[in-house]
């Protein structure tokens, strides 16, 4: 599923805008879900490290926080989101070229260049489309489109989940979700389980001990006698089989 935002003042045009994505994913028979802002700093409170979203449409006039303002805050814990802005605005198009954004849509032909926007958009997002988990909060509903290989560790919390990101260092976010539910979403995408509590990114492990696993950060995880065989072979065949011709 593609998590998109708009960000328009003018509600016409934010309605207008909305139409037109919608009506060009469906084309692609694409499912999808688009939250809609008319207020910057709204859709600035509502963003996540990593994002909520898969990409971001952002008219660049409007009050208080412009577009290119809020894009520029966005990048600061965001360098990856796609950006794509949508204005009558074409002398602001070297203004954005340090934002790195997607696209530039202009408003006055936003029917005639949207369904070539939209392509390109799931193609490029479809390239990374094995490395990324979607998945919804049970407390909150909001929906997550997280990178798998930037997952150092999952640990579960009760009726929480903890999840640890590489990058940046000792980032993390706690979600409403059972951990049985992540394992069966990366099960294949080199994570192990060596408690009953806590899923582990292969790549993360510096060494297996008797009793824990010790991560490149020095990061200690409980390792269960009944789990280590199985910790220990996938940790050997991932390892090992790296340095295969």
């Amino acid at each position: 599923m593609l998590h998109i935002a708009i960000c328009e003042d003018q509600f016409e045009s934010l309605k207008y805008i909305e139409d037109q994505i919608s009506s060009q994913l469906s084309l692609h028979d694409h499912k999808y879900h688009i939250d809609l802002f008319q207020n910057s700093q709204s859709l600035l409170n509502t963003l996540d490290t990593p994002s909520t979203y898969d990409a971001l449409f952002l008219d660049i006039e409007m009050p208080k926080l412009s577009g290119l303002e809020l894009a520029q805050k966005i990048r600061e814990f965001d360098q990856t989101i796609v950006i794509i802005f949508v204005s009558n605005r074409e002398d602001k198009v070297y203004d954005t070229f340090e934002i790195a954004p997607f696209r530039f849509i202009r408003k006055s032909h936003f029917s005639k260049e949207i369904p070539k926007v939209i392509s390109d958009l799931i193609t490029y997002l479809e390239k990374g489309k094995s490395l990324k988990m979607t998945f919804k909060d049970r407390f909150s509903q909001k929906y997550y489109h997280l990178d798998i290989y930037n997952i150092q560790y999952i640990e579960s919390m009760g009726k929480k989940c903890k999840i640890v990101f590489i990058q940046p260092p000792h980032t993390l976010l706690t979600f409403h979700y059972k951990i049985s539910d992540f394992t069966h979403q990366l099960e294949a995408h080199s994570f192990v389980q060596p408690h009953r509590s806590f899923l582990v990114n292969v790549k993360s492990i510096f060494s297996i001990q008797k009793d824990h696993l010790l991560l490149d950060d020095q990061t200690i995880i409980p390792l269960s006698r009944s789990r280590e065989k199985a910790v220990q072979t996938t940790f050997l065949d991932l390892t090992l089989g790296a340095f295969d011709d």
